[in-house]
This record gives structure tokens, C-alpha cells and sequence, in this order.
């Protein structure tokens, strides 16, 4: 039997997901603070010939990771250059709040007189639909009295009690395009800028009683500073996973990337939560990045001691490197509260035969393209401050 404390920690993981979904952002911040100021003195340290364009490379190899044996087989797409940028919080106005409620709301009558604000309004189709709007938040849900559940933790098992793992959502009406684009054309609408498209997958709304309401898109757009780099959304991940690694200080800004989270189903817009919104002050590209053969060896070393405390060596613990794709997130920035540097990132998807076999998202190592430094990672409640 595997070890209970791990399963334990991966079942706790699945009860954070569920409830992060409806309340929290999340961001990356480095163990130690930079400034846009500093990032050029950082880039002088690193300085390496750039590559003239972009290549396709495959990273095939098989190496020790303690006990373990990590395999991977991936094509990496290297890129000449990579954004440094810098922004800061944008904080909602009363006036904002009120044109997004009324773009949801329609002709419902409702009064937004301050915020905070957050109340039930009873809607003519008979619904109790939900408002909560703050400085950095907006979150509009149609049906108080349900709940939304992507089809990974339907697959799990137990979506409702007695739901058997591997249940799959095959009653999805709407397309993933049709519903992208609706989306899409939110966004335009409401002239929301710096994001891009993160994921997109199937859910479901159900009752509070359990019965299946509809069964859509849970579609999520993340903070970008540029449009040719995929972007790392971590809500979409299980952290760190199995690896271990010795606890770091962390002064990053204290509050989280953009992000936009939105629940489709055939009938329209079911949920809709647009969180920290971010102004860009000010963006370059670098062509100092470190050569990929340095990063591979980083993420070896950096696998390797991440689980260095792992005993087993079952064929279902085997770690794999299912992707490897460059990208950007935030770092702490020592200059401001409200403002704080991106920096391009390496990023390592990890997983393994068990966690596939649960439907468990994969997990990563984040590498800092310039520095080699590991990037790392706080998931923080909007309301209740972090979770370590």
C-alpha cells in the first residue's frame, strides 16, 4: 500500500484545490528580492552568446534522481530572446465594479453604493445569483447554490458521493472554440488588457443536492507580458509534488498575478472571476539567457536533491518530464508594495505512472532563464493570508 502520509497529502491537496478555485490567486516569488533596477546587473553576470533564432530541440535521457530513475522525452522550443518587464497593481474603482455588474447583471436592478461588496441578488429567471467585488477582485456567479467541478476531479472519483473514478463529461454542448470565443469577446468588451488564454477543460455545475445543472468550459486566462510564451497557471498543477526542498525566506509582493477564471456552459455564462488586475509600467526583451544545456543541468540537480528523501523505488513513483516550455512570472521587488518585476522562467512539468493513474495534475521545478536561481512558489488566500 502507498504510503499514507503522501496519500494523505495529496487527498488534502484536492480539498485546497477545490476551495482555492473560488478564492485565491496565485504567483511565484523568488527566495530573494530584485528590482527592475537590478535586473541588468543580474544580466551582466550571465552573459552568454544568444542564439539567432528560434529552435526546436528534443531532450531525450534517462538519469538518477536519488533512488529514482527520472526519464524524458520532450521537444523544447528555444527562443533568441525573452521579456523582463515590470508592472504594478491596478486597483478597481467603484465605477468599474459597477460596469462589469452591469455587463452580468443586464437590466437587474442593482445598487452598488461601495466596496467591499458582496450580496445575493434575487434575478428575474428566478435564479439567486452572487456578487463579491472588491479593490482587487470581481467574482459573478448566476447560481448561488452550486458548485463547479472540472471534469480532473470528477475523474477522481466521488464528484458526489458514490461517483465512480473515471467519470468521465460527455454531455458538454458547447464547443471549447465557441466558448473560447465568448470569452474572448468578453474580455474585448470589457477592454481587459495583459492576459492570455492558460487552459481550457471541461466542468460541470452541480446542485447543492447533487444533481448535474449543465456541463461546460472552465476556461482560465493568466497574466502575460507577451504573447509568444505560454504561460504557467499553477492552479493547474500539484506544486511540488513528491520533491522536498529546504525551506527558503520569501519577500515577494504581496499580492498575485492576473487572472481571470470563467465557467460556459450552452446557456452562457455561468461563473466569472477576473482577480489582480496588473498595469504594465514598462517592458524588454533580454537576450541574456542562459544556454539550455546549463538549465538541463540545473533541473537534474535540482530533481536529484528534491528527492533525495524518498525511499521507494516502486515502477509507479518514477518520475518523468512530461513538458519543458520557457516563460515568465513575478519576483519579489524590494522597490514597492504595489510594483514588481517578471523575469523569464525554464519550467519543468513532472509527473509520474501514480499520479497519471489518479488523475492528479503534474507538478514542476521553475528556473530563472537568466540566473539559474529556482524560482519559488507561494500559493496565497486573498482573504486569510498564505498557504505554506
Amino acid at each position: 500500500m502507498r504510503n499514507k502520509a503522501k496519500y494523505a497529502k495529496i487527498v488534502n491537496i484536492c480539498f485546497i484545490q477545490a476551495f482555492f478555485l473560488l478564492t485565491t490567486g496565485c504567483g511565484f516569488n523568488k527566495g530573494s528580492s530584485m528590482s527592475f533596477e537590478d535586473v541588468p546587473n543580474q544580466l551582466e553576470k550571465s552573459q552568454c552568446p544568444p542564439i539567432s533564432h528560434e529552435q526546436t530541440i528534443e531532450w531525450n535521457e534517462e538519469f538518477k534522481a536519488n533512488k529514482l530513475t527520472c526519464t524524458v522525452n520532450t521537444k523544447i522550443t528555444l527562443m533568441p530572446s525573452a521579456p523582463l518587464a515590470k508592472v504594478e497593481i491596478d486597483p478597481f474603482t467603484i465605477y468599474e465594479i459597477r460596469k462589469y455588474a452591469g455587463y452580468f447583471f443586464g437590466s437587474e436592478s442593482i445598487l452598488i453604493d461601495t466596496i467591499p461588496y458582496s450580496e445575493s441578488v434575487n434575478l428575474k429567471a428566478g435564479q439567486v445569483a452572487a456578487l463579491q467585488a472588491d479593490e482587487n477582485s470581481f467574482i459573478f456567479q448566476k447560481d448561488l447554490n452550486s458548485i463547479i467541478q472540472l471534469e480532473n476531479w470528477v475523474l477522481r472519483g466521488n464528484g458526489y458521493p458514490g461517483e465512480p473514478k473515471g467519470t468521465k463529461l460527455n454531455n458538454v454542448i458547447i464547443s471549447k472554440k465557441a466558448a473560447i470565443d465568448e470569452l474572448d469577446k468578453i474580455i474585448a468588451e470589457l477592454d481587459i488588457q495583459n492576459c492570455t488564454l492558460s487552459s481550457a477543460v471541461k466542468a460541470r455545475q452541480i446542485s447543492a443536492q447533487n444533481e448535474i445543472l449543465s456541463e461546460g468550459w472552465y476556461i482560465s486566462y493568466y497574466l502575460s507580458v507577451s504573447e509568444k510564451l505560454k504561460p504557467l497557471d499553477i492552479f493547474y498543477t500539484s506544486g511540488s509534488g513528491d520533491m522536498i526542498f529546504s525551506k527558503e525566506n520569501s519577500t515577494g509582493a504581496p499580492w498575485l498575478p492576473q487572472r481571470i477564471d470563467c465557467y460556459i456552459d450552452e446557456h452562457g455564462i455561468q461563473y466569472f472571476r477576473f482577480l489582480n488586475r496588473i498595469r504594465l509600467i514598462h517592458v524588454e526583451e533580454t537576450e541574456s539567457l542562459l544556454p539550455f544545456d546549463k538549465i538541463k543541468q540545473i533541473f537534474k540537480n535540482l530533481i536529484n536533491t528534491g528527492y533525495s528523501h524518498f525511499e521507494s523505488n516502486r515502477p509507479e513513483d518514477q518520475p518523468y518530464i512530461k513538458e519543458v516550455f520557457l516563460t515568465t512570472c513575478t519576483v519579489s521587488s524590494n522597490t514597492s508594495a504595489n510594483s514588481t518585476t517578471v523575469v523569464p522562467i525554464w519550467v519543468a512539468l513532472i509527473s509520474n505512472q501514480y499520479y497519471d493513474d489518479n488523475y492528479f495534475d503534474p507538478y514542476f521545478i521553475a528556473v530563472n532563464a537568466v540566473t539559474g536561481a529556482r524560482e519559488i512558489v507561494e500559493v496565497k488566500n486573498n482573504a486569510e493570508g498564505a498557504w505554506k
